[in-house]
Parts: structure tokens; sequence; C-alpha cells
């Protein structure tokens, strides 16, 4: 079993409203994380609030009523490491083989580059091919890496071991890395002010 983590605890104070509830056509921007990830076979799924907690769980409580833990970040400003640590305490060993971490405001992230780094994943678990250290892969475009991260599950135990200061960049020294191309840059596109939904609107709505 795979588990997808979506982080959306942050304040989001520069857009001026939960980046979670924006909409891109039909859908919210968590609908639409949450929609790729069901559409490539992804059925469990973490979403970590803090500020805005209650606008977020209200706007979505029946869309997202079905296999979604609701985890709460109370200290969310000491940064994104707390929130995906509060996530993969709820993950169980046992019964996951790996998990997907992304912040939520990459709204153009589609279901085919969910399904390329399953994939990938799959071929490296069925070759015997993960590394000791734990293995991280990460979509790219145009050789830049993106969201979202899909990692084995030693990567865990580096992340919970990791400092509330570090981020979770630190837990991938020495570890297996792979690139997985896709053919589009939304895997790159995330959005922090009015300015940057107005422009990923327009791309949504071109494709």
């Amino acid at each position: 079993m795979i588990t997808q983590i979506l982080l959306t605890a942050g304040f989001s104070k520069r857009m001026g409203q939960p980046k979670a509830n924006l909409v891109f056509g039909d859908n919210t921007v968590l609908e639409l994380g949450i929609n790729a990830a069901r559409q490539a076979g992804i059925h469990d799924h973490i979403i970590v609030v803090g500020h805005h907690e209650d606008e977020i769980k209200a706007l979505h409580r029946n869309s997202l009523s079905s296999n979604v833990v609701w985890v709460t970040n109370p200290q969310p400003e000491l940064g994104m490491l707390t929130s995906l640590k509060l996530a993969l305490n709820e993950i169980s060993d046992g019964d996951c083989s790996g998990f997907f971490f992304s912040p939520v405001d990459y709204p153009l992230v589609r279901s085919a580059d969910y399904r390329a780094l399953l994939n990938a994943f799959n071929q490296l678990q069925e070759k015997d091919e993960f590394s000791s250290e734990g293995c991280v892969l990460s979509p790219s475009y145009r050789g830049k890496r993106g969201h979202p991260v899909l990692c084995s599950m030693k990567i865990k135990e580096k992340l919970l071991n990791l400092s509330d200061r570090d981020t979770p960049k630190a837990a991938f020294e020495n570890s297996q890395r792979v690139e997985v191309a896709v053919e589009h840059e939304g895997v790159l596109l995330d959005m922090d002010t009015p300015e940057d939904y107005a422009r990923l609107q327009k791309i949504y709505e071109s494709r």
C-alpha cells in the first residue's frame, strides 16, 4: 500500500486565503491533489491542516469523506517538517511500502505523474534495487525536480529522526535518488500569491 500525504497547514499569508480552498475548474486545489492520486490507484490519504483548519474541513467535509485521515498541526509556524512528521506517525510500517508527500499548492500535477512515479517505484521494488539507505523518487521536468515526492519506508525513519529545524531534504542525504521524467512543468509550479494563482489558472484552462 502507498499513502498520499498532502500538507496544507500553512498560513497562506501572501495568498490571503487558504490555498487548499482555491478553485480550478470544478474542483478545489485540495480536491485536485486527492483526485490525481486516486486516479492513479492511491486510495489512502493523510491531509495535514493547521491554520484555516475549520475553513478547509468545512468546504471538503462531503467531497473528501472516504479514506481520508485529517491530522492537525498545532504549531505549523515551526515549518513543513513538523507537519510531515505528524502525518508519518499515522502510517503503519507493516501496512505500507511507501508514501507520497507534497505541499497542497501544486494544482497542475496530474494522475499521470503519480502513475509514472509508482511504475518506477514498483520496478525498483520488483528487482530488489532499493538502497538500504532508502529511496526517494521525484518527478523531473527539463532536469528540475518537483512534487510529489515518493519515498520508501526507510525514509520515514530518517525524517522522524530529524530536528524540526531541518528540511525534508536533510533526510535524503546518502539515500538513493531517482528522477522520473514527466512531460509537463506542472510538477514544478506552486503558488504563493494571487498573481501566481491567476497564472496557474490560465495554464490549467489551456490544457
